[in-house]
């Protein structure tokens, strides 16, 4: 499916094509056509990359204590050997891991039996 803008985006090529043959009338809506289209353009380039900053969700201490249902010296034992396996980040004396990397190292372990 095309959208609007790259119906637009034909038209002002093709036109800019033939500008020789525009009048002056012609032309600014040309170059009103193309500063849309490039506004446009870098709007949807910066929501798109908000949508992905903002997909980016980081667990500490208390949410590990949450979704494992343990105490506190146990979440700080799994953030640990989370973070000597590369996917947790240390902040000053607390470790932090992001969503994705809690879900690959929940995949790592799976089944085994790990001493915290």
């Amino acid at each position: 499916m095309i959208s609007t803008e790259e119906i637009m985006c034909q038209n002002v090529l093709e036109k800019y094509n033939n500008k020789d043959s525009l009048s002056e009338k012609e032309k600014d809506e040309l170059l009103s056509n193309m500063a849309f289209l490039i506004t446009s353009f870098v709007y949807k380039q910066e929501n798109a990359k908000k949508e992905k900053n903002s997909d980016i969700r980081m667990y500490k201490v208390q949410d590990i204590m949450e979704i494992y249902s343990c105490e506190a010296n146990k979440a700080r034992q799994i953030l640990k050997t989370a973070h000597v396996a590369g996917l947790a980040t240390k902040m000053g004396n607390s470790y932090v891991i992001t969503e994705k990397n809690l879900n690959k190292f929940n995949e790592m372990y799976l089944g085994k039996v790990v001493k915290l």
